[in-house]
């Protein structure tokens, strides 16, 4: 059973092609998929055009039961939950105004939704700076409370942008069990990141995104065994072929004194 199902998705900026022609489903058999690709590859433009934050020409962009953009909008961005991968998040909120304006604009009026926050705050360990401005607030403390308002609505399609950015290895890996047990039965992830470890442990299945192309749609087993390699990251070094003349800029770089 599909949970998330995204047909012939383009996009451009100007004259300029930025997606062309992406497709792809997150079902109850592959509840979180990994996007990877280099800087500039159309990920996070991707991952805006799926919450419908940004414009662009598809043929079915829909959350199961047929909960389509094109027809019924408010109710499709009811059941994504985008987080993006920012530096700065109004600075002069503090984290508790912050999380109350998500409620707010998301209409998440419950007991269940203020037991939920509770909850998330204790576990990413940030209960007690929610009274702070968050512009005192460092890198890893703003990914923490975007990763709360992310998890709030408990939204059927969750999309990840760089999640695990400013985050220490613990964190990291309380962030990955969330994700995990999140995403089962019917919920699922999209989730893009540069970590390749961390999509290794939690995706099954891959997608790779290059010069807004998919270039690659599978398994992450079966994209190692393709480049013969022990471990995602070691197949993507060999995928992108770093060439030797990036190695003679190295020493030219030293060099220059």
């Amino acid at each position: 059973m599909y949970i998330f199902k995204a047909q012939h998705i383009s996009k451009q900026f100007q004259d300029t092609p930025i997606l062309h022609n992406i497709s792809f489903e997150l079902s109850n058999q592959n509840n979180i998929i990994g996007l990877i690709g280099p800087n500039g590859s159309g990920k996070t433009t991707l991952l805006k055009c799926l919450s419908g934050y940004l414009e662009s020409t598809y043929s079915i962009l829909e959350v199961y039961p047929h909960i389509s953009l094109a027809q019924n909008p408010d109710l499709y961005q009811e059941n994504i939950s985008f987080v993006p991968d920012i530096d700065s998040i109004s600075p002069f909120l503090t984290g508790r105004e912050f999380l109350n304006l998500v409620i707010d604009m998301r209409k998440l009026y419950s007991s269940k939704i203020q037991k939920r926050l509770h909850l998330l705050c204790d576990y990413f360990d940030i209960s007690n700076d929610l009274d702070r401005l968050m512009k005192e607030y460092s890198h890893g403390m703003i990914k923490k409370i975007s990763l709360i308002a992310g998890f709030l609505p408990s939204a059927k399609v969750l999309l990840l942008d760089e999640p695990f950015n400013g985050l220490d290895p613990e964190m990291i890996t309380l962030t990955q069990n969330l994700i995990r047990q999140y995403s089962t039965g019917d919920k699922a992830c999209l989730l893009s990141s540069h970590y390749l470890q961390g999509i290794e442990e939690l995706c099954s299945s891959i997608i790779v995104l290059d010069k807004g192309h998919i270039h690659y749609k599978g398994t992450v087993n079966s994209f190692i065994q393709q480049y013969q390699t022990k471990n995602l990251e070691t197949s993507w070094i060999q995928y992108l072929g770093i060439s030797d003349e990036k190695n003679e800029l190295i020493q030219k770089i030293i060099d220059c004194n």
